[in-house]
């Protein structure tokens, strides 16, 4: 092991500061109380850390907590602010590593969490050995949990760990360093966010137009939010056909091998239409792709596999190259009167999508979806003009484009700091 790290401070670079140090010499170690999940809310006034929330919710330091508990003080267990904290179990030994520098007084502690105290012996930062544990221990920690099905790691476990530190106003200048980089990390993330939901609000306005009943006559109700033609007109109202007005079964099939095991898609709820290889890294096609069923770009596709968000299945677009697709699937062709792009955006929403399948799809013993590719055009929906449509999709598409971008830069800035730690710690 090199004694120094690749990365330093400009400020410290000359210095060969760096220790070994036992856990058992740094930390003294206790356990949480209990707070059980109906005791935990942010409506409740006691701030709490619950276990699961360490690994699903914080990250290398929490400077703010997400839930409150409403049991008694003298039940509970309160953080000092100079701790950090551990689970102490969890179905994936790698999130036993998953350590988190507690920086707030008075916060009480949940059951399944090791808590690591300063035993005052050495001096550190417990924000820099938080960083640490989880770039140089975590898989260390994992080694170390017991069990089956749930792994479990105790304090009598981490007490034989060993931790590589600079001087403590060494570790107290690289976590303010780092802790700047989170910042930035959350900002760009908080962006992502914020784009995200304004699009899910807007698309939310443009596609509840419907049609109503009222005194025996079909009334349309226009959605909240509406586009105006180029010379400042309204666009007619919405129009309530079937769906194979605007779409009809593609029967074509791969008979010819026109495409590989290489070329086979399938539909992701949060993504829509993607090749397999390029999303899932590798392809489940069977052992002959040539019943596979043709996608061409502009096709939609509907996957009959239930999922939790969308039981009845999902319904996009292929905005991507052709392709192909099982059997399990169905293609359909856009005529001349709809924009493909119009219906992935319609369907990304799941309430349309399983407002409109539900009536259609009868669910077999095994939750496999009866229905025949034709069927699933006979429901209604409410459908603009071509001309609107387009003023739709592209509105859309300029949000989509901020929030990639907005990913982007999360990514990379991820990838930013991954970098950092792995030459910042020895």
């Amino acid at each position: 092991m090199s004694s120094l790290p690749k990365l330093r401070l400009s400020e410290f670079s000359d210095s060969n500061t760096y220790c070994l140090h036992k856990f058992d010499d740094m930390f003294s170690f206790s356990s949480g109380k209990n707070i059980k999940q109906n005791e935990a809310s942010p409506e409740f006034s006691t701030p709490c850390v619950r276990y699961g929330e360490l690994y699903h919710m914080y990250g290398e330091v929490i400077t703010k907590t997400i839930n409150n508990t409403n049991l008694e003080r003298s039940e509970l267990t309160f953080s000092a602010g100079n701790e950090i904290l551990l689970p102490s179990a969890g179905e994936d030994p790698l999130d036993i590593g998953s350590a988190s520098a507690l920086t707030l007084k008075g916060v009480a502690i949940g059951r399944t969490i090791n808590v690591l105290r300063p035993k005052g012996t050495i001096y550190y930062s417990h924000i820099y050995v938080s960083y640490y544990i989880n770039e140089k221990l975590r898989k260390r920690i994992s080694q170390l949990a017991r069990g089956a099905s749930i792994s479990n790691v105790y304090n009598s476990d981490l007490k034989t760990l060993k931790a590589y530190l600079p001087s403590f106003p060494e570790q107290q200048k690289v976590a303010s360093f780092l802790l700047k980089v989170d910042e930035k990390v959350a900002l760009l993330t908080d962006k992502k966010n914020k784009l995200t939901e304004y699009k899910k609000g807007v698309m939310q306005q443009l596609f509840n137009g419907k049609w109503e009943s009222k005194n025996g006559q079909q009334i349309f109700v226009p959605p909240t939010l509406r586009f105006k033609a180029d010379d400042g007109n309204e666009f007619p109202d919405w129009e309530t056909r079937r769906l194979k007005h605007y779409l009809s079964v593609r029967k074509d099939k791969n008979i010819d091998l026109e495409f590989s095991k290489q070329d086979v898609l399938s539909v992701s709820g949060a993504v829509g239409v993607v090749n397999q290889i390029e999303f899932q890294g590798r392809s489940f096609a069977g052992a002959s792709v040539a019943p596979y069923r043709i996608v061409r770009h502009g096709d939609v596709v509907y996957t009959k596999s239930p999922l939790k968000l969308n039981p009845y299945g999902i319904i996009r677009s292929n905005k991507g190259k052709d392709g192909i697709v099982s059997t399990l699937y169905a293609v359909y062709k856009c005529k001349s009167n709809i924009q493909h792009e119009f219906l992935d955006y319609y369907f990304q929403l799941n309430d349309n999508t399983n407002r409109y399948l539900r009536p259609l799809v009868n669910k077999g013993a095994k939750n496999d979806m009866k229905v025949n590719d034709s069927t699933v055009l006979n429901d209604p929906v409410c459908i603009p003009n071509k001309r609107e449509q387009i003023k739709i999709v592209n509105f859309l598409s300029t949000i989509d484009q901020k929030i990639d971008l907005a990913k982007l830069e999360l990514e990379k800035a991820k990838e930013w700091k991954k970098g950092l730690l792995q030459q910042m710690f020895v």
